[in-house]
């Protein structure tokens, strides 16, 4: 990683560095779509199956976010070594680094354009957010069908 991007520790609320201030950005829009995806499949994303539930968090969504998640990862690291990502897109106080507006302005259409970007996954070539969406729905027929022969 160019030396800009680089971290001692992965770091969330807050931030403290550049490049968690961006993946913790990324990581919370990935949240709305697959919470979205859950919805749309009929399931309800405040039940989990792995992760604790908490009083209204949408734990379901954190348990399929698993999947997808080295994805944006990986759409983050590419936007680094690309240098697509500069200093002055973020902002700094006293409890850490935060995305500010004009970093808002690139990272979010780079978001929409990679979930619009076709990827090969469990035999298929969609969309990205297809994926999202195709995943939830087997997990909701897998919970109907659970138990039936």
């Amino acid at each position: 990683m160019p030396r800009a991007y680089r971290f001692k520790k992965r770091s969330r609320r807050p931030a403290e560095d550049v490049f968690n201030a961006a993946l913790n950005y990324y990581y919370g829009m990935l949240y709305s779509v697959v919470e979205s995806a859950l919805f749309a499949a009929g399931l309800d994303p405040h039940l989990g199956i792995l992760h604790t539930d908490e009083y209204r968090k949408p734990v379901l969504a954190f348990d399929l976010i698993e999947i997808f998640r080295p994805w944006a990862d990986r759409l983050l690291i590419e936007l680094c070594l690309e240098s697509e990502i500069l200093g002055n897109f973020f902002s700094k106080n006293q409890y850490g680094v935060f995305l500010n507006k004009k970093g808002k302005s690139v990272l979010i259409p780079r978001f929409n354009a990679w979930l619009r970007e076709n990827k090969r996954f469990q035999e298929r070539e969609v969309d990205i957010k297809s994926h999202i969406y195709q995943t939830a729905g087997k997990l909701a027929q897998r919970i109907r069908n659970f138990g039936e022969k």
